[in-house]
């Protein structure tokens, strides 16, 4: 109950519009920047880079992110803030990384990097390497996308704060995927409602699941694996099936889901000895659903290779 109500609470937030400013601020640490950012709308770019071991992050912090002109390219819902990463911190550093200028435990791969929070500092993405990316304004240009992606989910869930039920539901579960933004990782640090407490909020207003949202939402992969398989073992590849196409019928699967359902449902026809025509047969359905992922090219690949290779050929 405390975290369906610090979803609402964070709803009721998103619903004050933010004060305007003409262009970005900078805030001195990320706790100010996450202050400074409107709940609604908002984001904070933070710059990691490494002033005692990186130089190629210093040139593109002095640069570009330091310069006046990508916070004249941003609008004042978005906060600009640095985390010098150093390789030899004092106390003071250690001190303040794990007080101001603490952020979530998200993997960096390269530095320097950008690490984008929404305006109530939840992690929404890394945008790495930076090294592409050659002036102020090409860095505005892709600032300004995320920021529209972030903008347009946090509308959806002020609609949400009015609505209730399924429609709520919807609403959030529609939020989450806006943009393909979500609300970031799951991180035992975060300081902010995360996913798990939006999918909390969505039961309780859809406590049957009525709406599909939030199987679509959890998409309980491995438990379906599990179930089809016993049903398999236990009442046949048929039962197994139609269970497999129940799930199938939830509007609100997105291509990967499917795609991932039809690839468990290649692997119940596989582990059934079915003929290699079968196997054909469901591995372009697999390929169909998104044909350009790597699991849709093995499909495709996988397929074309039964076909060329059918069992008992010399």
């Amino acid at each position: 109950m405390q975290l369906q109500l610090h979803w609402l609470v964070l709803l009721t937030f998103l619903a004050v519009p933010p004060t305007l400013h003409a262009q970005a601020r900078r805030a001195a640490s990320i706790e100010k920047a996450v202050a400074t950012a409107p709940d609604d709308g908002g984001m904070v770019a933070i710059l990691l880079h490494g002033s005692d071991w990186n130089t190629e992050g210093e040139k593109f912090k002095a640069g570009i992110f330091d310069g006046s002109a990508l916070a004249e390219a941003l609008p004042g819902t978005v906060v600009l803030a640095t985390l010098d990463c150093l390789e030899s911190p004092s106390q003071a550093d250690l001190k303040r990384r794990e007080g101001p200028d603490k952020i979530p435990a998200v993997r960096i791969r390269t530095y320097p990097s950008i690490l984008l929070l929404d305006g109530v500092g939840r992690a929404v993405a890394v945008i790495e390497p930076v090294q592409p990316i050659a002036s102020a304004e090409e860095l505005a240009t892709t600032l300004s996308q995320w920021h529209q992606k972030i903008a347009k989910r946090d509308e959806m869930l002020v609609r949400a704060r009015s609505a209730s039920g399924v429609e709520q539901a919807r609403l959030i579960g529609e939020a989450l995927r806006a943009g393909g933004v979500g609300l970031g990782p799951w991180l035992s640090d975060i300081r902010k409602p995360s996913l798990h407490e939006a999918l909390a909020a969505i039961r309780s207003a859809d406590p049957g699941d009525e709406s599909g949202w939030v199987f679509a939402t959890e998409f309980p992969i491995d438990n379906i694996v599990k179930e089809t398989g016993e049903l398999r073992e236990q009442s046949g590849l048929p039962a197994a099936e139609a269970e497999l196409d129940r799930v199938l019928g939830n509007p609100y699967l997105t291509a990967d889901q499917r795609q991932q359902l039809q690839r468990q449902r290649f692997l119940l026809y596989k582990a059934d000895n079915q003929p290699a025509e079968k196997l054909v047969e469901i591995l372009t359905r697999v390929a169909a659903e998104a044909p350009e992922s790597i699991l849709g090219r093995g499909a495709t690949n996988w397929a074309n290779y039964l076909r060329e290779n059918p069992p008992g050929k010399k």
